[in-house]
C-alpha cells in the first residue's frame, strides 16, 4: 500500500509540473520539458545498459537535446521551420562514432542510442507545438487549409 500512495504522489506531482510547464511560459515550458527529456532518455539509456547494450549515453543526451532545441525554437518563430529538417542528420551524428570504435557491438548499441532519440526525445520535442498550436503542420498539406 506505501508503494501505491507513494507512486500516485510522485505521478501527481510530475502531472503538475508538467502542467505548470505548460501554462505559465513558453520558456518555462521548455526548462522543465528538456529537463524531464534528459531524466527520462538517461533512465531509458541506464535500462538498456541494464539488458546488456552499451548505448552511447552522452551523444544521446547532446543529440536529444538539439532535437528539443531545433523544435522548441521552429515552434517558437525563432528560427524558420525549415530548419527541423536538420533534425534529420541527428542520427548520423550519433552513428559517427560508432565509425571508429572497436567494440564488438557497436552497430547495435547505435541503434539502442537512436531508438531512445526516436522512442523519447521526438515526442518531447514535438509537444513544442502544444505551446504554438498555429505551427501544427497537419492540414498545411491538404488543398484549401
Amino acid at each position: 500500500m506505501k508503494v501505491l500512495v507513494k507512486r500516485s504522489l510522485t505521478g501527481i506531482a510530475f502531472a503538475a509540473i508538467m502542467l505548470a510547464g505548460i501554462l505559465i511560459h513558453q520558456y518555462i515550458f521548455a526548462t522543465v520539458f528538456a529537463i524531464f527529456l534528459m531524466f527520462t532518455l538517461f533512465e531509458f539509456y541506464k535500462i538498456s545498459e541494464n539488458i546488456g547494450y552499451e548505448p552511447s549515453v552522452k551523444i544521446g543526451l547532446i543529440c536529444s537535446f538539439l532535437l528539443f532545441v531545433i523544435f522548441f525554437l521552429a515552434a517558437s518563430h525563432v528560427i524558420p521551420k525549415e530548419y527541423i529538417y536538420l533534425s534529420i542528420l541527428i542520427p548520423l551524428f550519433t552513428l559517427l562514432p560508432d565509425l571508429f570504435d572497436k567494440r564488438k557491438n557497436g552497430f547495435k548499441n547505435s541503434m539502442i542510442t537512436i531508438a531512445g532519440i526516436i522512442y523519447i526525445a521526438l515526442p518531447y520535442s514535438l509537444l513544442s507545438f502544444l505551446i504554438y498550436p498555429e505551427m501544427i503542420p497537419v492540414l498545411s498539406f491538404i488543398p484549401g487549409f
